[in-house]
């Protein structure tokens, strides 16, 4: 749902700056490691994450809030139930059909495109180095247009830091149908 709201907020930025809905491509994050069927990937070191392009196609001059969560949630949903009975190889070559698909949003047409990633769960204020526990992040990306996602220090909320061109920004700290659903 978080996911929804924002991608929404950018959607009507995107459609108050250029005047018009757009089609957009969003990069989601599923992490694959309890979705698979195969018992050697459960514990590896390391993530086992793929993006998930999730295409918007304006066919309405406003989509309500319900329709994007539907949205997301149908796209991974097919994903998720593909892996079940898919062998290892049809998944390796899903995730790359997958990451072709990400990456090649403007060949159909997308002019917005926007990725979300989750660190959500992953306990990012409890490393340590040496020098204690972390008192600011900051997820840097070298591309715009990124949503991270990620657990509170305390543990009971969520913290969403957005990477965004300016115009972009400027809409939605204003954007009264966004802020409605956040807490600064």
């Amino acid at each position: 749902m978080i996911t929804a709201i924002l991608w929404r907020a950018l959607l009507r930025a995107s459609q108050a700056i250029s005047g018009k809905w757009k089609p957009s491509l969003m990069s989601f994050p599923l992490n694959l490691r309890c979705k698979l069927k195969y018992p050697e990937v459960n514990n590896p070191l390391g993530n086992f994450i793929i993006e998930i392009p999730i295409t918007f196609e304006p066919k309405v001059s406003n989509m309500e809030l319900q329709d994007f969560i539907i949205l997301i949630r149908e796209t991974v949903q097919k994903i998720i139930n593909y892996c079940d009975v898919a062998s290892a190889n049809d998944v390796v070559e899903m995730m790359a059909n997958l990451y072709n698909k990400s990456y090649g949003g403007r060949e159909w047409g997308a002019n917005d495109e926007f990725t979300c990633s989750s660190l959500c769960r992953f306990h990012m204020q409890e490393a340590d180095f040496g020098w204690g526990n972390p008192s600011l992040m900051h997820f840097g990306s070298r591309h715009n247009q990124v949503l991270w996602l990620y657990s509170t220090q305390c543990g009971t909320s969520l913290a969403v830091q957005m990477d965004l061109k300016e115009n972009y920004m400027d809409f939605i700290e204003h954007d009264q149908d966004f802020l409605a659903f956040i807490k600064i």
